[in-house]
């Protein structure tokens, strides 16, 4: 009588994986990727100002990259940053990050200063790390 619980307990948890598991599966992120991709970043610094603001950008599109295959919510970086709330670990220092992003991007002669560009690139990471990316 016993074994027929136990076979029975078995059978409902494998099929309580089967549908409900899903749902606690964490997204796999390929770690080595973003490394690598980091480290690309990391090595754009080298190239003086022009490499801060390609840093920077390459930190958000990375970030992004990251947000979409974790299947956060959302048609733009921003939605997703949104969508993944305390995921991103300090969404102030992240958010100011992603703003410095955008004002490179549409700004004519914006000037930024290492330091800038260092407290971004910082946010990103630990964000990229906050999700499992790196």
């Amino acid at each position: 009588m016993l074994e027929i619980i136990f076979a029975a307990l078995g059978v409902l948890f494998v099929l309580f994986l089967i549908f409900f598991g899903n749902k606690w599966a964490v997204s796999g992120l390929d770690k080595k990727f973003y490394e690598n991709k980091w480290s690309e970043i990391e090595k754009t610094l080298e190239m003086g100002e022009a490499g801060l603001k390609v840093a920077v950008i390459d930190a958000d599109k990375l970030l992004d990259h990251a947000l979409i295959a974790k299947n956060f919510k959302g048609q733009t970086m921003g939605k997703r940053m949104k969508s993944a709330g305390t995921a991103l670990g300090n969404q102030n220092d992240v958010w100011s990050a992603h703003k410095l992003r955008n004002r490179l991007v549409h700004e004519q002669d914006i000037k930024m200063s290492k330091r800038q560009a260092n407290t971004s690139l910082t946010a990103f990471k630990k964000s990229l790390k906050s999700i499992g990316a790196l």
